[in-house]
């Protein structure tokens, strides 16, 4: 949507699950107003009244779903930290489309591994920093990104910020970031046919070289042979 996007209060007699895959926008619920960013999903329960606005003059890209039944809950927003939730609203919405005749039950399926994903990032969220950080990386990721970038975005010295990272994570700041390289080029070979070249220079690689010998390292499988399986 445009970066002038906004969505008058209303509300659902069904749950909605919303995904922002890029921009930032302001949500209100019930009457609270909260700021959602790329990676942030968020949970409307039936019958509540909400309302949202594109912020910061970008474009707003987000992916949602509605659906009946249960009782399931979850916090207003939560982080998509590992990515998966992401990657199942675009298997979701392939098989809506698809022809296969038991569909109904494999989208069922694919539901419940969306909502017990939003309840593993309930219950676990990331410290406040790593997840400003991995904001900022996975907003970056085409770029040549430095550690001096990310101690700056933090507040902080570089030595400090890295032991900081690290601690909090389990991972120095360049290590995620390479982590966060290699999902992001694995949900557009599961989500698109670009070639591995596009895809590369997409996800901050030199070339598909690059991309193809850091993916195996941390996948221990080559990009084609995992996009053919």
């Amino acid at each position: 949507v445009p970066p002038s996007w906004a969505a008058n209060r209303h509300q659902h007699d069904f749950v909605e699950v919303m995904a922002i895959l890029g921009g930032s926008m302001l949500e209100d619920m019930d009457g609270h107003t909260m700021t959602a960013g790329t990676g942030d999903v968020l949970f409307y329960p039936a019958g509540v009244p909400h309302q949202e606005w594109a912020k910061g003059g970008r474009r707003l890209e987000l992916t949602f779903l509605g659906y009946r039944g249960g009782s399931f809950t979850a916090p207003p927003i939560c982080r998509d930290a590992s990515g998966k939730i992401r990657v199942l609203f675009q298997w979701l919405k392939e098989e809506q489309s698809s022809g296969y005749a038991g569909k109904a039950e494999v989208m069922d399926a694919i539901l419940a591994a969306i909502l017990a994903e939003l309840r593993r990032a309930a219950l676990c969220p990331d410290d406040p920093l790593v997840g400003r950080v991995r904001d900022y990386m996975r907003e970056r990721l085409a770029e040549g990104i430095e550690v001096e970038d990310l101690a700056r975005t933090a507040g902080m010295s570089r030595a400090h910020f890295i032991r900081r990272y690290k601690a909090a994570s389990g991972h120095t700041p360049m290590a995620d970031l390479r982590r966060l390289r290699v999902e992001a080029a694995r949900d557009r070979l599961i989500t698109t046919g670009l070639p591995l070249k596009e895809i590369a220079r997409a996800t901050g690689f030199c070339d598909e070289y690059h991309l193809s010998r850091v993916f195996r390292k941390q996948l221990q499988v080559p990009p084609g042979y995992f996009r053919k399986s």
